[in-house]
Order: structure tokens, then sequence, then C-alpha cells
């Protein structure tokens, strides 16, 4: 008799858990909350995978669960399956117990996983080995499991969603880039409960692996860093080359991969200097009348967005808002803010705390929809200005994801005409 296996969720992560449930000969069941995409639905049934769209008994039927990282293990039914005792696990875990040989490689922190996912992925394979991203980024690492031919190293971008049950999955390298408040909203304003999900990326580690960390997180957390792995702490000025588009950061920190990997420096260097940088972090969109638009959907929190306001050419035209995710001190942006911005677009619905760092002479908006956000910033913008959509919040009030709000500022921007 085949293990009767829940999914919860049935988006990336849960679908592809789903897909790897049954090809391993699970019986497997999908519980969603919401009603469920036309895209995912056509899947699950061309795979003769049963689902449901609001949670129902039938889910205390299984032998296990599988959790997707968007349900918070605070939420009701993660509750009433821990009380009755079932197995809960998530989908990186899951994943993780049907790698048969590859080395994993798991990236986290408040700002920078994605670039660092990407870019240590780029230098493996600039060395050579076949090297796949996955998890955060948005190819889930189930589906990755699933469908693509096992590579030689998996370089795992893990979200403190991902890591609060971290169950089977080891990491081989893991590595912690920085810890800064974000998604209080899901740790009840702790900012300390917030950054010891992070540090679950060291739980499964033993001796022979690796632990790769930034220097400043010794003094903020030097018990959570006190783990079997060999520990090796990276500097964010080591002295190294800038790179366009690369934070000095993320620099260090694949360097520290690369050298534990014995990828030479030539090969290091060769990598960065041709790595393409993400959509959505700091991507030039146009230049218009002398105005460059930048897309910096992917900052949705105050360190993201220090960073773009120190880095992004002024004067700007600064376009924020969105769902506040609770908890953050926005006080560190108000001598950016007051140096380099000269009109601010609201853009979203949540927009009030922020206000209060906002010099009083910098003219501010609030437009609803994208198409009036980029029309009106473009009207207030001068030739040699930049606009800069760098939000702050994240984008669920609107939007599905920070992609979705990225591609409607960068469609709404294609549309601009010469001002004369």
């Amino acid at each position: 008799m085949s293990l009767r296996v829940t999914i919860l969720g049935a988006g990336e992560s849960g679908l592809g858990a789903a897909l790897l449930a049954k090809r391993n000969g699970f019986e497997v069941w999908v519980s969603n909350d919401r009603s469920i995409s036309p895209e995912t639905r056509k899947t699950l049934e061309v795979h003769q995978i049963p689902f449901e769209t609001c949670h129902t008994d039938r889910i205390f039927l299984s032998d296990r669960v599988v959790k997707s990282p968007g349900i918070p293990m605070a939420s009701k039914v993660v509750s009433a399956l821990k009380s009755r005792g079932i197995p809960l696990e998530s989908e990186v875990s899951f994943a993780a117990s049907f790698v048969r040989s590859a080395r994993i490689i798991g990236v986290t922190g408040s700002n920078g996983k994605t670039t660092t996912t990407r870019l240590i992925t780029h230098v493996l394979r600039r060395a050579g080995f076949t090297a796949l991203a996955v998890g955060n980024i948005g190819y889930g690492f189930c589906h990755a499991v699933f469908k693509e031919p096992e590579p030689q190293f998996y370089v795992v971008e893990l979200s403190s969603f991902q890591l609060e049950e971290i169950g089977r999955l080891r990491c081989e390298i893991s590595v912690i880039l920085n810890i800064s408040p974000d998604h209080l909203d899901r740790y009840q304003n702790d900012f300390r409960r917030y950054a010891l999900a992070k540090f679950n990326i060291t739980k499964n580690q033993k001796s022979t692996d690796t632990l790769i960390y930034n220097a400043a997180l010794l003094h903020s957390f030097p018990e959570a860093l006190d783990v079997p792995a060999q520990k090796h702490a990276f500097y964010s000025r080591d002295s190294l080359p800038t790179f366009r588009h690369i934070h000095a950061e993320n620099v260090a920190a694949v360097w520290a991969v690369a050298q534990r990997l014995k990828i030479s420096r030539e090969i290091f260097y060769a990598a960065c200097q041709d790595f393409p940088g993400l959509a959505h972090r700091l991507q030039t969109v146009r230049t218009l009348d002398g105005i460059t638009f930048v897309n910096d959907s992917k900052a949705t929190n105050v360190e993201a967005v220090l960073h773009a306001l120190k880095v992004t050419p002024s004067p700007l035209i600064w376009i924020v808002g969105g769902a506040d995710k609770g908890g953050a001190s926005y006080e560190m942006l108000r001598p950016w803010i007051k140096e380099k911005v000269r009109a601010i677009v609201y853009h979203g619905k949540e927009i009030h705390r922020i206000q209060e760092v906002f010099p009083r002479e910098i003219p501010c908006e609030h437009i609803l929809d994208m198409k009036g956000v980029v029309h009106r910033a473009f009207r207030l913008a001068n030739s040699g200005d930049t606009v800069l959509l760098s939000p702050v919040f994240a984008s669920f009030d609107l939007y599905k994801n920070f992609e979705e709000r990225g591609q409607a500022f960068y469609r709404e921007v294609q549309t601009l005409h010469n001002k004369s």
C-alpha cells in the first residue's frame, strides 16, 4: 500500500512537490485554501492528482504532509496537523530527500539572495560544473528534482519561510549574507525569531560541511554560529574588484564559495565580469528625454532600498509603496531621501508609516494604478533625473509578486513618448 501524502499549497512549490511525490509512488492529495490557477489545475488533472480548493478533514488522513513556504507555521491548519501528530515537512526538505548525488549549496539572507544564488551558479558553470539555481528564485526545488536531469550542484535560495522547517535538507556549503528586519508580520514583530529561522540553514551541517557567513553577524548572533560546520567569515570590503550590478557583499560571499570549491580567481573574475544581472533588481529599463527609468521592484525591505538610494544617480523621482510587512524602522532612509530624492510618488494601498521619514519639502503624490504612477513620475522628472521604482514594501496589495509589479512598471515605461 502506498503512503498517503498531502501537499499544502498549490503554487510553484506545492505543484512541484505533488509531481515529485506522484512519480515516487505516493498517493497524493493537494489541499489549497483558495482557487487554483487554470494552468496548475490542468497539470494536476493530466497527472491524475486530486485536489481541493479549501482545507478539509481529508488532510488528516495523510501519513505525512508537505507544506508550501507561504503557509505560516502558526496557521490553523498547521496547528491542527501538529496536534494530531501528523509528520510535517517543508518543500525543500521533501526535495532533498530525492537528491541522489548532487551537492547542495544553500544561500540565505535578508538581501542579495537571488543575485548571490545566480552568481554562484554562473561561476560553477564557468568552472565546468553542471549547476541549477532553485528554491526561492521562482523555480521550486521539488520541481527541479522532478523535471531536470540531476546536476552536480543545486544552488538553493532559501527564505526564512522555507527554513522554518528545514527537515532533511543538508547543505554542503551554506551561505548567510546578512540579516536585517524583514517579514516581521510573520514573526510577531520579533526580529530574533526571524533571524533564528535564517540560521536554521546550518541545522543539519556536519564537521565536513562549510558555513560561509558575513563577519558582522558574529557580533549579533555568536551563539547561532556555534555549529559543527567549518566556518569562513567574509567581509563586504574584502580586497576584491568591483563589478557592475553586483554588490560588494555578494562578490565577497561568492568568492568564499569559489575558494572552498578550489575555483581559480581567473575563472571567478571572468564569471563576475559577464554576469548579466537580474530583472527587477536595479534594472535599467530605458532612457527617454534624458530621464533614466530603473526597475528595482525586488527591493521589498529597508536595507535593499537603502542600497538603491545610495547607488542610483540622482536627482531621483522615487516610486514607493505596497503591502507593509511590519516592524521595520525607516529612519535610516531619511538622510538619503533628503540628499537624493526630488519627488516621491506613492504606489499601492499601505503608505502611512513610511511618510513619517519624508522631509516635508519633498513633493509627494499618491496614485494607485501603475500607468498613472509612471506617467506622473515622467512628468515630474527633468533631463538627468532617474525615476526609481524601489518600493520598500511587498507587492501583495496589488500584485501576485514583485515580478508582476516590475513587469507592470516595465510595460508602462515602454509606452511613454517624448515630452516635446
